[in-house]
């Protein structure tokens, strides 16, 4: 769906590995994203020059350790391989589950 579309919705969740990794109204989420992944989806948008997010999704038979995104973040740390990020409230009624991204 078109991020464009998505600004007629109240609320949305973006979702990486069957897990909500980033969740609010659609205009926080798509103007102001915090997760590194959904930074990539709003940039692979085909508006503009195509910016692909680097690697593979994990095989949900598979799914690494930490946060399941870390294999393909750019913003990755040991934390992110070691433990599961919860879903933390980056701003009134924006959620996203990172550990780097409240920095």
């Amino acid at each position: 769906m078109e991020a464009n579309r998505c600004l007629h919705m109240g609320d949305v969740a973006v979702m990486y590995a069957g897990q909500i990794i980033e969740r609010g109204s659609a205009e926080k989420v798509i103007y102001y994203p915090k997760h590194p992944y959904t930074k990539g989806l709003i940039a692979s948008h085909p508006s503009g020059a195509m910016k692909p997010i680097p690697g593979f999704s994990p095989s949900l038979i598979h799914i690494p350790n930490g946060c399941r995104f870390h294999p393909r973040c750019k913003i990755s740390h040991d934390l992110c391989m070691r433990e599961e990020p919860p879903l933390y409230e980056a701003a009134p009624g924006h959620w996203v589950r990172c550990n780097r991204c409240l920095l």
